[in-house]
């Protein structure tokens, strides 16, 4: 299995093979792609910047500038998306959106239960992605009871009881705020270089 991300490192000579051509279905714009779905970090020198450079035109510069404008702008509307909700309900399903476009959903089934007395219940909650569940949990209900005995006194008891079974997914979601984490530090780390190169 390949263990993402990927380190590639270019040349002067794979740009010129290119044409520095980033055009939708050019192979340098496919590599653009997987780098910004963190499959894909590229390693470049000063040398290979400082030749790049020469290849950039004014307007492909007015191009660029428009470019990472429109990135922060991007970035700052993401980043004031609030779409998580304070509280968690039964029955509720949360979708989870990154600053990569990714998206996660958390699913809690409802209560549709009428447990007696001892009874032990249990809820299932699940995170997915678009394509399949990738985490599992469940929350187990304990219906307690209280039984008096012929004085009025308590004969028998059990206190009602909730149980969170949910490591897998908050490991799920820790490795998604990881990777969004990365995502941002890598799109912070492109628009400063390119916006160095062009000064």
């Amino acid at each position: 299995m390949i263990k993402y991300p990927i380190y590639v490192t270019l040349d002067t000579n794979i740009l010129d093979s290119a044409n520095y051509d980033f055009d939708e279905k050019s192979t340098l714009q496919l590599l653009a792609n997987y780098v910004k779905k963190g499959k894909v970090k590229v390693i470049l020198s000063n040398i290979v910047v400082k030749e790049a450079e020469k290849h950039i035109s004014e307007k492909e510069i007015f191009e660029i500038e428009k470019w990472i404008s429109s990135k922060c702008e991007d970035a700052s509307r993401k980043m004031e998306i609030t779409n998580l909700p304070y509280n968690i309900g039964y029955g509720d399903d949360i979708e989870i959106l990154g600053i990569d476009d990714q998206k996660l959903f958390f699913q809690i089934d409802e209560i549709n239960i009428n447990p007696s007395a001892g009874d032990k219940e249990w809820i299932d909650i699940s995170l997915s992605n678009k394509k399949q569940i990738i985490a599992n949990g469940t929350v187990e209900l304990t219906v307690g009871y209280i039984e008096y005995d012929e004085d009025g006194g308590v004969a028998d008891a059990l206190d009602d009881k909730i149980y969170y079974s949910y490591y897998s997914i908050i490991e799920q979601l820790d490795n998604f705020i990881l990777e969004q984490n990365e995502y941002m530090k890598t799109e912070k780390a492109i628009i400063e270089i390119i916006e160095e190169a062009i000064k």
